[in-house]
């Protein structure tokens, strides 16, 4: 992975990070490719090591849906919208 790729990559997790490690965990997941709303709730309820509850869950997601990092897609899945975290988690 190109030095500069991986460091924008970093630089905008770190970003995310700066807010809570739940968006990262939220990202995180979507960006490994666990897009559905039960996915995400499951990966950050495991990384929480506790049950996340829906409004928990929704707060996160839509917090990070006004910062510009996540869409909801017409499927019902979410994406990254930053095609550097996109292409990160890709090659991971």
């Amino acid at each position: 992975m190109d030095v500069v790729f991986e460091n924008a990559a970093k630089a905008s997790l770190n970003e995310i990070t700066n807010y809570s490690d739940e968006y990262l965990h939220v990202v995180e997941a979507i960006g490994v490719g666990k897009d559905m709303w039960s996915q995400i709730k499951q990966h950050l309820s495991a990384k929480k090591k506790r049950e996340v509850y829906d409004a928990e869950l929704s707060r996160y997601i839509n917090r990070l849906k006004k910062r510009g990092y996540i869409e909801l897609k017409e499927d019902g899945r979410y994406g990254l919208l930053d095609p550097i975290l996109s292409n990160y988690f890709s090659s991971n």
